[in-house]
């Protein structure tokens, strides 16, 4: 994982308070900043660079990344540490939008959707535990989701980058699918 700097060390590790109520989302629709809060305490946080583009910033108390989509017809996702050029983790995903998350220190997880109405999701381990629930809410012009960490998973070392990329990931479904209605409604207008 990556060093913490000042931003970063103002946080609470996510693992010290894995066993409380948390949530992602962000103040404002016009930004694609979110901040995932225990209570009023921030825990991580996940900014876009631009406005268009798939790079991200992401932050915790124990190290900051950025995050990128690449590929078109094999899609992947990657974390570096700031400042570095080596992958961290890769994140594979599938054609139903599941997948395999690669840690560079070789662990690996499943991302999986776990309702039928792809309102929730969750990182689970090997074996098919799940680990880390992601429950979204959607509103008009805004985005959030609960975030729960089954007590097993407050000691992964990969917890506060599994949290980042798993609501990095949930952000580019949604972005994917209203492009996709969009294109579906100028499609039919014309």
């Amino acid at each position: 994982m990556a060093p913490a700097n000042t931003k970063e060390s103002s946080m609470k590790p996510l693992r010290e308070i894995a066993d409380q109520p948390m949530e992602w989302a962000n103040k404002t629709a016009q930004k694609r900043e979110y901040k995932l809060r225990a209570g009023q305490e921030v825990v991580a946080s996940l900014r876009w660079e631009k406005a268009f583009g798939s790079l991200a910033t992401a932050q915790a108390a124990d190290g900051a990344w950025t995050l990128k989509r690449s590929g078109f017809l094999m899609p992947k996702v990657t974390a570096r540490s700031s400042g570095a050029d080596t992958e961290v983790l890769v994140f594979h995903p599938s054609w139903r939008s599941e997948g395999t998350v690669e840690f560079s220190s070789g662990a690996r997880f499943r991302w999986l959707n776990t309702s039928f109405w792809h309102s929730e999701w969750a990182f689970a381990n090997e074996k098919g535990d799940s680990l880390i629930h992601f429950k979204l809410h959607s509103g008009l012009m805004k985005q959030s989701a609960e975030l729960r960490v089954e007590p097993e998973a407050a000691s992964l070392p990969e917890l506060s980058l599994l949290a980042l990329l798993g609501w990095y990931v949930l952000i580019l479904m949604s972005k994917d699918a209203g492009g996709a209605a969009a294109a579906a409604a100028a499609a039919a207008a014309g």
